[in-house]
């Protein structure tokens, strides 16, 4: 890092904040970095953290709120600090297709893995399918009906056209993800360390911080590890040419109280979630799983 290049770096973002700023601490030894998850902050943290951003030199940012308003949106803070890298969640859902996110009343549906739930059972659930018909529904010819076999393509492309829109391009850089770590996502939005650290460089490099040809670290802690970790569904690690285990789920190590429920199988989750839906009710399910999978899965059912 030259005499003249920013010496504290802010990095705001979601679950991804922690490894960007671990990443950032060791491509740029010499620096302040500083790393927020917003997402997990009430406003008046918020506007604090709002108020302390003066002392940084450089402002990374993941956020981008639906209301422009808002105070740590990274449009709006270009409006107040000269040094400010946007770039946009990383979100890949090729080796997890059936991964996402039910949202009820604005607010994330908690159940058996927390915020994240299959799209499979949670269809299965809105169609009325009774809960020990639900694990054989996992093949390969319900995946062809969701699309999930063009899900790797598919997220290539929404990849490099987000991060690229913000001039930051990891083209070069995903075979070499495929070699280090084979599946480089633990799910469809905690990215493993090494993809972390080559955008970090990327932004390190864009804001003159490192030269664009110097090494990345490859021994940063990867703090999504301990996250949760969604199996790659064994008809579609075949077609990634990846290894082909057991579908079997593994819960975030932090706060979980008996080591017999840190690796859920199938069945054990499909129970989980009904137990769960079963509490919120089949219209309120079926009105947060995307059309698009209902549709697909009434049509592989038809």
């Amino acid at each position: 890092m030259s005499a003249g290049s920013p010496q504290r770096i802010a990095v705001l973002g979601y679950c991804q904040a922690d490894g960007l700023g671990d990443a950032l601490t060791r491509i740029c030894p010499q620096a302040e970095v500083k790393a927020w998850r917003i997402g997990v902050l009430d406003q008046q943290v918020k506007t604090d953290i709002a108020a302390e951003l003066g002392r940084f030199d450089l402002i990374v940012s993941q956020v981008k709120d639906p209301n422009p308003s808002a105070i740590l949106n990274a449009d709006r803070l270009r409006e107040k600090h000269r040094n400010v890298v946007f770039f946009p969640t990383i979100i890949f859902n090729g080796f997890q297709p059936d991964c996402i996110y039910l949202r009820r009343g604005g607010q994330q549906v908690v159940g058996a893995l927390r915020h994240m739930h299959s799209a499979i059972i949670a269809a299965a659930f809105s169609l009325g399918l009774p809960q020990a018909r639900v694990a054989r529904l996992f093949n390969a010819a319900t995946y062809q009906a969701l699309g999930y076999f063009d899900a790797f393509a598919e997220a290539c492309d929404f990849m490099l056209r987000t991060l690229s829109a913000e001039g930051l391009d990891v083209a070069p850089y995903i075979d070499e993800w495929r070699r280090t770590d084979g599946c480089f996502m633990y799910t469809l939005n905690h990215p493993h360390m090494c993809v972390l650290a080559r955008v970090a460089h990327l932004v390190a490099a864009r804001a003159g911080l490192v030269d664009q040809d110097s090494a990345v670290p490859d021994d940063i802690p990867d703090a999504l590890s301990d996250g949760l970790h969604w199996p790659v569904y064994p008809e579609i690690a075949r077609r990634l040419n990846l290894p082909v285990g057991p579908v079997v789920f593994r819960r975030p190590l932090h706060g979980q109280a008996r080591p017999e429920e840190q690796t859920p199988d199938l069945p054990t989750v499909i129970a989980g979630q009904y137990a769960t839906y079963a509490e919120i009710g089949r219209a309120e399910i079926a009105s947060a799983v995307p059309k698009r999978i209902l549709q697909g899965l009434e049509a592989a059912l038809s």
